[in-house]
């Protein structure tokens, strides 16, 4: 969780624990870009991933697995994220 006050993540955290996630405070990001270009790196089951929840003036994301690489389709997380099978 980016943009929180520190109070409003201890706030909120004790519903998260209850659901079984647990509120971090995150640094900041950027959107900038480099006049250098960066390789592209295929994903692999095994590597981490992030899921963007919210994003504007505050930003919340989950952090998962890789499970499966399909072509260019990436499945993560291994198991039904919030609760939703699909």
């Amino acid at each position: 969780m980016s943009s929180f006050a520190p109070d409003t993540v201890a706030h909120f955290g004790k519903y998260l624990d209850a659901m079984g996630f647990v509120a971090v405070p995150s640094g900041a990001t950027s959107t900038s870009t480099s006049a250098t270009p960066v390789a592209s790196k295929q994903f692999a089951p095994g590597d981490a991933i992030g899921a963007v929840l919210l994003r504007g003036d505050f930003n919340v994301a989950a952090t998962g697995t890789v499970t499966y690489v399909d072509g260019d389709r990436v499945y993560a997380f291994g198991h039904p994220f919030l609760d939703m099978a699909r």
